[in-house]
């Protein structure tokens, strides 16, 4: 990942209880990407390449269905939520439940992007 560049790692779209599965199967058998986490009718992900995965969750407080986050790796908290504080737009790093951090930021069309630090394993 190129110095203060963000990496595309996940997108997960929310979907009704009703929806779930149907969505679900869409990703895993229509397009056949295999499944790299689950929880029944909760949430599901496929690999979509390299490190992009694609999830399907149900709806919960916070995301109706008919959402979709997206979710990247960045190297610097920080410079990125200045970036966007410069360009006009929110930026919150929020602590997590466990004990890392992650930048919440929202597009101009209200779509929540979060960014992590990459993984070290």
């Amino acid at each position: 990942m190129a110095d203060g560049q963000a990496v595309l790692h996940n997108v997960t779209y929310y979907a009704r209880k009703s929806d779930f599965e149907r969505l679900r199967v869409f990703y895993k058998d229509v397009l056949d990407l295999q499944v790299v986490f689950a929880e029944p009718d909760h949430i599901s992900c496929v690999a979509a390449g390299g490190e992009l995965g694609i999830c399907v969750h149900e709806e919960e407080p916070g995301h109706p269905a008919g959402t979709r986050e997206l979710f990247f790796y960045v190297d610097d908290y920080e410079s990125f939520a200045e970036r966007a504080r410069s360009l006009g737009y929110d930026a919150e790093v929020k602590p997590l439940s466990t004990g890392t951090l992650e930048l919440w930021l929202t597009d101009s069309q209200g779509n929540q992007v979060r960014c992590h630090r990459r993984p070290e394993n």
